[in-house]
């Protein structure tokens, strides 16, 4: 890749001096060293690195240095799954990191599916390595929730936030936001869950939120969420309608507090890469008729998944924006019968 790779122009003496020793009393970055420079820029993700640099004349040096390029390939960083030090056998003082960095673009498109692969087989390795007594065993895992073996870090543009379940969890609230009718059917709605809510019978400060809440969202129980979504649904059938009935939620911010006790996963709904609809696994619902109502905006071609852990002690959610994208649990699963 670095042999067929274009070979990035290098600032002259003359300019590299006033990058480095350039004083512009409006920049604060100048009056940092250039190390606390590199240290800022590692944790900042190469998007706002490069939106930064445009502001400060004092970031731009930190832009032509091999230490921040080479960081992006280490394990917080946005090119963590390209394995250099296996290339180089650990070592790579000679590498041109800002070229590789450019030469390596075309995987990133590829880096979600990587990323989840290579967590999958971190984890597999830490149990056999726990069966062989080398180590604790890690936690069972359902869904989208080893994130951590990289430092939280994901695709661009993406944050992970984490929960950890309390003993005393009552609810989980749902915050969605809907938009209007994309085409003949009233019911096909873009719909984005924005944050969801660990609630607990103890103090108010227990109660964990993942995402942006909103203050103007209406409040719905699940059983009014489910009575007024039956009877838009029944309304849509009589046939003297001419046209199809307005959703209730159209264009709405809504907020559905779902019953939580005994809490064991989720089932989720996908809908154009985003979770779309949101339910609660409960014990005493596997093996019953009680499978979790889930509430959202609904759609036909959906994507139906189940993530369930007989005790879940953390709720890892991946958000774009404001959107929920993913979701995973952490826990233990029921100990085999012997």
């Amino acid at each position: 890749m670095l042999r067929n790779a274009k070979i990035f122009p290098q600032p002259t003496a003359k300019v590299k001096s006033r990058l480095e020793n350039g004083h512009n009393p409006t920049d604060l970055f100048g009056r940092l060293p250039l190390e606390t420079r590199e240290e800022i820029a590692m944790i900042m993700c190469i998007r706002d690195f490069l939106n930064l640099r445009l502001v400060s004349r004092a970031m731009s040096a930190v832009f032509h240095d091999s230490h921040f390029w080479r960081s992006r390939f280490r394990e917080a960083g946005d090119r963590w799954f390209i394995d250099t030090d296996a290339w180089h056998g650990g070592k790579g003082q000679d590498t041109d990191w800002r070229l590789l960095y450019h030469a390596t673009s075309r995987f990133a498109d590829r880096s979600e599916t990587t990323s989840k692969v290579w967590e999958v087989v971190r984890w597999m390795k830490e149990t056999i390595a726990a069966k062989k007594g080398l180590r604790l065993p890690p936690l069972d895992f359902s869904g989208r929730a080893l994130q951590h073996y990289h430092g939280d870090s994901s695709a661009e543009g993406r944050r992970i936030e984490r929960a950890q379940v309390l003993p005393n969890l009552t609810a989980i609230g749902v915050t969605f936001v809907t938009g209007n009718s994309t085409g003949k059917d009233s019911e096909w709605l873009m719909s984005e869950i924005v944050a969801l809510e660990l609630i607990t019978n103890g103090p108010r400060s227990d109660t964990i939120i993942l995402g942006c809440p909103r203050k103007k969202a209406k409040t719905l129980t699940s059983l009014g969420m489910q009575r007024k979504m039956a009877m838009y649904r029944n309304s849509g059938r009589r046939k003297y309608r001419k046209q199809p009935p307005e959703c209730p939620f159209t264009g709405k911010v809504v907020r559905v507090m779902l019953e939580a006790r005994g809490f064991m996963g989720f089932r989720i709904e996908y809908f154009v890469e985003k979770i779309s609809s949101i339910g609660v696994w409960r014990k005493g619902d596997l093996g019953s008729l009680n499978e979790p109502q889930t509430f959202g905006i609904e759609d036909y071609d959906r994507c139906v998944f189940d993530m369930v852990l007989e005790d879940v002690l953390e709720v890892v959610a991946t958000f774009e924006g404001q959107a929920l994208v993913d979701l995973g649990i952490r826990g233990h699963r029921p100990l085999p019968v012997e």
